[in-house]
């Protein structure tokens, strides 16, 4: 949590990060038997951060509807994340929640096989060079998966639909669940956390005392 103040007391800015490499909120699926290790924080982290880099604090409050949720998977099926095949030549990531879309194995990969009728969340394709993680608003995901224990995040690279392959264009490198309540509670928690923090502040006037950096820079310590 940070809270940054003018000279004259003013509110310039406030954010609030949140990471965590050992929340539990990511699973490898279709692992079972790597729950355990998964639940010490061994494939994935978490981040959650107020605002988003698209907004910015207004009177140095936060609102909590700016958001956004980004993890980064590094469990056994993402050993391929950066290994593009011959004609892919983009990255999509897919929420599903009720096994909305398929997967299918063809020639030792596993693609996805989305129907048009069919209920998903998808970001944009973007350019190989991209990270290809989930990154996305808070309240969308948490909006998407209201009434799911967990969703399932799928990473994947496309191949160009020219190929002769119009189902199979998306190649699974990677595959996730997210526990859905769990991400909901925990921004429950720091929100709680955020207004506690902010009962503790000092007025600077009467309880800080101001240095000058050799930079010309004032400090409030």
């Amino acid at each position: 949590m940070e809270k940054i103040f003018r000279e004259d007391g003013s509110v310039y800015s406030m954010s609030v990060l949140w990471e965590d490499h050992v929340s539990g909120l990511v699973n490898p699926d279709p692992n079972p038997s790597d729950l355990q290790r998964a639940a010490h924080g061994e494939y994935g982290s978490v981040i959650l951060h107020w605002p988003n880099d698209r907004f910015t604090t207004s009177h140095g409050l936060v609102d909590w509807s700016t958001g956004t949720i980004a993890i980064y998977y590094f469990g056994p099926s993402a050993a391929g994340r950066y290994h593009a095949e011959r004609k892919e030549k983009w990255r999509q990531v897919v929420v599903d929640r009720g096994h909305s879309v398929q997967v299918f194995d063809s020639t030792g990969n596993r693609y996805l096989s989305m129907a048009p009728q069919a209920a998903y969340l998808a970001s944009d394709v973007v350019n190989l060079s991209s990270p290809g993680n989930l990154q996305m608003s808070l309240d969308d995901f948490l909006a998407w998966g209201t009434g799911a224990r967990t969703v399932t995040v799928y990473e994947t690279l496309v191949r160009d639909r020219r190929s002769g392959w119009p189902t199979f264009t998306r190649r699974i490198v990677a595959e996730y669940r997210v526990d859905v309540d769990g991400v909901a509670r925990r921004a429950s928690q720091i929100r709680e956390a955020t207004r506690n923090w902010e009962t503790t502040l000092a007025n600077f006037k009467s309880k800080c005392d101001k240095t000058v950096e050799e930079t010309g820079q004032i400090i409030v310590t």
